[in-house]
Order: C-alpha cells, then sequence, then structure tokens
C-alpha cells in the first residue's frame, strides 16, 4: 500500500448514522425507458408487457424514427395510459443518445432499459427492486 492509502484507508468498520428510519425502506419507484426504431410486430406485445407490470411507475418511449404504422401505435398506447411518456420528432439519433433523451425525461428512482422487443416476466421488475434495495 503506498503512503497516500494508508492515510485514507478506514481503521475498522464505519458506525451506522443515528438518524437511519425504522421499519423497511420505501419501495423505488421504477421508470422503464424504451428506444424504438422499427421494432416491428413484438413492438405492442412488449408494451402491454411492461404496462402490465404494478411495479413499473413509468415508461419513456423514445421514438427513434419509426414506420408510420408503428409510430400510430405508440401514440395510441401513449394516449391511453398516463404513465406513458412519448418522446418523437428528433429522428434516428442511435440508441445511445435516445437512451440519454429518456434517462433525461425519466422520474424514477430505477432506470431500467428495455429493448422493445424484449417481453418482461411477472415479477422480474419486482425482484430487480428488491436486490437493489438489498
Amino acid at each position: 500500500m503506498n503512503r497516500m492509502a494508508a492515510t485514507a484507508a478506514a481503521a475498522g468498520p464505519a458506525a451506522p448514522p443515528d438518524d437511519l428510519p425504522d421499519g423497511p425502506a420505501p419501495r423505488a419507484s421504477v421508470s422503464v425507458i424504451m428506444v424504438v426504431y422499427m421494432t416491428g410486430e413484438a413492438l405492442a406485445e412488449s408494451l402491454v408487457c411492461v404496462l402490465k407490470d404494478p411495479v413499473i411507475g413509468e415508461l419513456v418511449i423514445v421514438d427513434n424514427g419509426s414506420t408510420s404504422s408503428e409510430s400510430a401505435v405508440l401514440k395510441s398506447f401513449a394516449s391511453s395510459d398516463p404513465r406513458i411518456t412519448l418522446i418523437a420528432g428528433q429522428g434516428n439519433v442511435g440508441f445511445a443518445r435516445g437512451a440519454n433523451l429518456g434517462a433525461r425525461r425519466a422520474t424514477g428512482d430505477v432506470l431500467m432499459f428495455l429493448n422493445p422487443d424484449a417481453f418482461l416476466q411477472p415479477g422480474c421488475i419486482d425482484g430487480l427492486v428488491q436486490e437493489l434495495a438489498g
């Protein structure tokens, strides 16, 4: 260990803070971020799977330039569920930039990036949140 690290190392375990609340931690709010670009038939089923999960409080969809029929599907879903935020009109800015656009708009404590052709299974998001809390 060099001298710098030796002076920064703790002598023992830190004491827990006195102001921790009693009881379980509050449940984290979850935002799913989905970047969509010409996904095809899987898109509607994927959206249904996300919206069925009661743990998910928000779905942010970044439309990276879908076909007109996919765009109509996205608009229909967005108008039917207040948990959905649809970001469109920026064209195909690529996955990373689209993901960043969605993350900036998301309000959840936990952000989950999901491909639009993935189908969430019941309980998987709850399991993820429990692991993160632990």
